[in-house]
């Protein structure tokens, strides 16, 4: 029987650096990189990213050219098709706090309210003018000026044409904008603004085929919640009953906010999770799980306005729901917000 080599064996010693002999010899000779190669390491990826990077400023200088709020409204003056988008971006721009001191430009707030006017008797139906009406609202009521006030409810109350609907709805959020601006005591005292959002709120169907007629209501309902007072909350207290789901919490939200107790009932089942109010039953079945989320998370919403406007009030009931909503099965989002809520209560009323 062979036994194996040991590692001292001068036989294996020699077979070994032979073998690495011929394993060296095997391999190419390591030579210095050529310029070549680092050409194609280094350089073409940087031009490639270089050119990528100016590709993209090109394209951010050419999305912000032309944006600046005063350009745009003479880009508005224009009346083309584009002329809405401009409106959409002057909107959105006012939204911005870096454009704060043009919400207290008289001139600026001028000429809008100059182009919404002509707009207004133009009374031009196609989907581009219908647009740009739209957002000359949505723009006008950012603005810090109750001078704005006046165009707003002549577009809240020009209809000539149901496509005009949406043109309504979005002058009454420019008021409701406008309010939370220039304070709810002015908006009070502009007779014809109230007296726009009280009637926007009886507004039905006549043939009942117009959901858009549920959305005015809808619309004026949250309008009328951020302005609040004495007319504003007892024509919210009977919307309560409306038979549609988004005014009734609409309503009932506007109510909270003022602390007023007779939005309890609505209030309560808004924050039950087992209620089916309001969760359209066509839907998919993940869609309806988010409009009920959304229901919750305004119900709670509300709860904290009204708990912070109670002051001190008995808020039995409604500290009874938030905490049947923390012991349900409800997602942990939506019981940690119930238990934020409860334990403002709390502190609150003692």
């Amino acid at each position: 029987m062979t036994s194996p080599s040991s590692p001292d064996d001068p036989q294996l010693k020699a077979n070994t650096s032979e073998s690495s002999h011929s394993a060296d010899d095997a391999l190419p000779p390591v030579q210095a990189p050529s310029a070549g190669f680092l050409l194609q390491l280094f350089f073409i990826p940087l031009i490639i990213v270089a050119s990528i990077v100016m590709v993209w400023g090109m394209f951010s200088w050419l999305a912000h050219m032309g944006s600046d709020p005063k350009d745009l409204v003479k880009g508005l003056k224009a009346l083309d098709d584009a002329s809405w988008q401009r409106a959409y971006q002057l909107s959105e721009h006012l939204r911005n706090p870096e454009y704060d001191n043009l919400k207290r430009d008289p001139e600026l707030a001028g000429e809008l309210v100059d182009l919404l006017e002509s707009e207004l008797k133009d009374g031009r139906l196609d989907k581009a003018r219908i647009n740009l009406r739209i957002y000359l609202c949505r723009a006008l009521g950012e603005f810090e000026l109750d001078s704005v006030t006046d165009v707003l409810v002549e577009a809240a109350t020009t209809e000539r044409d149901v496509k005009e609907i949406a043109v309504r709805r979005s002058a009454i959020e420019g008021l409701a904008t406008l309010a939370s601006h220039v304070g709810n005591k002015k908006m009070r005292s502009h007779e014809s603004a109230m007296k726009v959002l009280i009637d926007s709120c009886n507004e039905r169907s006549s043939s009942g085929d117009l959901p858009e007629r549920d959305e005015i209501r809808s619309t004026a309902a949250f309008a009328l919640g951020v302005i609040g007072g004495g007319q504003a909350q007892d024509r919210l207290a009977l919307l309560l009953a409306d038979a549609n789901h988004n005014v009734r919490f609409n309503a009932a939200t506007g109510l909270a906010r003022h602390g007023d107790q007779r939005c309890l009932p609505v209030l309560i089942g808004m924050l039950d999770p087992a209620s089916r109010a309001g969760i359209d039953d066509e839907l998919a079945d993940g869609l309806k799980r988010r409009q009920k989320l959304t229901i919750l998370t305004n119900g709670i919403f509300a709860a904290s306005r009204m708990v912070t406007a109670s002051k001190g009030n008995d808020l039995q009931s409604l500290e009874d729901a938030l905490q049947h909503l923390i012991d349900s099965d409800e997602n942990r989002a939506i019981r940690t917000k119930a238990k934020e809520a409860l334990i403002i209560l709390r502190r609150e009323s003692k």
